[in-house]
């Protein structure tokens, strides 16, 4: 008896300990279940933006030295040693814009003046340069196949955490939607991502701005190849010859299905209040996405679409380049600007694109190694500013609540090398943020030989206590959106290089020293 009194104690302190235990560990689960995932602390953004971003990923490696990051007029070696190819370059026969240029349009951390290119110049408008900021950056990778995965995700090729923005920004929505209830029985996905139909994607790993790295299946994007035969692959969507009684039967086994996996005393709760199976949310997604397709073709399709019109072929400044060419980029991003402009909770937050160029050099839209490409990317940038002014102008892009991000994998070396080309140069380059919160200016710094105080050698490096990595760019725009960059399918603090002691104090960081705001 004395034996099994001593098991029965022993039995009944185990239980105990086991259940503080499973309430130790399952308290925060079934508290944060209450939570759309990536909800940030209040005091980041007290009321949570609802920002939709349009990304650009410059394809093959943008030159700073004569677009984004000029000297002076007048200045020495102004475009670093293309001082009388780039002011050759005639946009005016193309070029109905009339903004005076920026005098300078920032001075950078180092108090530099730096000036905007002869391509840019469709963004001189003072109420899209007022909302332009560009971010310093900088990292060692010089393979593209190595590089375009790192500053399209901040994660290295490799990593189990390898994913783009879009399932981010993905994730957070369809969270939030299945804890209010407000996911619509048709849902549409919240993120895309449009590749043009070029071979050279498949060896670059540009395909990552699709990927959903450790977040769950439903956070990936919808991804649609941008081509004359897209309209073949939307005929798949409409679902012909199924009958809604068919949809009205699956919803009602969901229901029944997701009811089972409730406690009890969680039946009444709001949605979706399940304690079991995390991973229903996924399944519920993709039926209602399923259910959806049939609305998301008809909205793609729709007459006003670009979706539903042929690719352009035109010459977009017959002057500096005057052969045809299908300008896919164009209608991509004007693609891009019809989705983010579709109204509802439930719309599009996050599209994003790949600029492969009306044009390519020796590889990519800028990978200007060869003799004479400082015309085809002069003129690849000024197709994709041009195109952001136009639909700036007519309200299709809405600078107010959507960020358009200019990304690249790297930026060219400062010195002209063989005849007419520059090579990789990822120790010091910048990414482009305009519109949502961000405010005019120049986060970080390159150190220039023009001006004193250039440490010997470092001609066009990143100035280190006044640049960014790929991380810090990548949880700067997640800030912006107001989801908070260090979930566990995201970024760990000591990924950032930015300092604090909280995640809060580094989303505080992030707000200030990236976005300016």
């Amino acid at each position: 008896m004395k034996a099994s009194g001593r098991f029965d104690r022993h039995r009944r302190a185990a239980l105990v300990a086991l259940g503080i235990g499973a309430a130790t560990v399952l308290a925060p689960r079934l508290a944060r279940a209450s939570v759309p995932w990536g909800t940030p602390p209040l005091s980041v953004w007290p009321t949570p933006p609802d920002l939709k971003v349009l990304e650009i990923h410059l394809y093959g490696g943008v030159s700073m030295w004569e677009t984004f990051y000029c000297r002076a007029p007048g200045a020495a070696n102004r475009f670093r040693g293309f001082e009388s190819e780039i002011p050759a370059l005639n946009f005016a026969g193309c070029d109905p814009f009339i903004d005076p240029a920026p005098a300078p349009f920032a001075n950078d951390a180092l108090g530099h003046p730096i000036h905007f290119g002869p391509a840019t110049k469709p963004l001189w408008k003072p109420q899209i340069l007022d909302k332009t900021r560009l971010v310093v950056m900088k990292h060692e990778f010089q393979p593209h196949e190595a590089a375009i995965p790192l500053t399209l995700t901040g994660q290295r090729l490799g990593s189990p955490k390898l994913a783009g923005l879009g399932a981010a920004i993905q994730h957070h929505h369809v969270s939030k939607a299945l804890l209010s209830g407000s996911l619509p029985v048709d849902a549409q996905p919240f993120a895309y991502v449009l590749l043009p139909n070029a071979g050279l994607l498949d060896s670059d790993n540009v395909r990552v701005l699709s990927a959903v790295g450790m977040h769950p299946a439903y956070a990936r994007p919808l991804t649609l190849k941008v081509s004359d035969s897209l309209a073949t692959e939307l005929a798949l969507f409409p679902r012909t010859g199924l009958r809604s009684q068919r949809d009205a039967l699956l919803q009602r086994y969901v229901d029944q299905y997701s009811a089972a996996l409730r406690h009890p005393s969680m039946v009444a709760a709001a949605p979706p209040g399940r304690t079991r199976s995390a991973g229903f949310g996924a399944f519920e997604f993709g039926t209602k996405m399923v259910m959806g397709a049939p609305s998301l073709h008809s909205m793609l399709t729709d007459p006003t679409s670009p979706a539903s019109q042929p690719i352009p072929v035109e010459a977009d400044c017959p002057d500096v380049f005057p052969s045809m060419f299908a300008n896919t980029t164009a209608h991509s991003i004007k693609l891009a600007a019809y989705l983010l402009s579709q109204p509802g909770l439930n719309a599009p937050r996050y599209v994003g694109v790949v600029d492969s160029g009306m044009v390519q050099t020796s590889g990519a839209a800028y990978d200007t190694h060869g003799n004479g490409n400082h015309g085809i990317t002069a003129l690849n940038l000024y197709n994709v500013c041009k195109t952001l002014r136009t639909l700036v102008d007519a309200g299709t892009l809405n600078l107010a609540n959507t960020m358009v991000v200019l990304s690249t994998e790297f930026g060219r070396t400062p010195q002209r090398t063989g005849s007419s080309g520059r090579d990789h140069w990822p120790e010091g380059f910048c990414h482009v943020l305009i519109g949502g919160p961000v405010t005019r200016g120049i986060s970080g710094a390159l150190y220039d030989a023009n001006f004193s105080g250039t440490p010997v050698g470092l001609d066009g490096y990143a100035a280190p206590s006044d640049s960014f990595t790929p991380q810090d760019m990548r949880a700067a725009v997640l800030t912006a959106c107001g989801i908070l960059p260090f979930e566990n399918e995201l970024y760990g603090v000591s990924d950032i290089s930015l300092t604090g002691a909280t995640h809060e104090d580094l989303m505080h960081a992030l707000k200030s020293r990236v976005l300016g705001v």
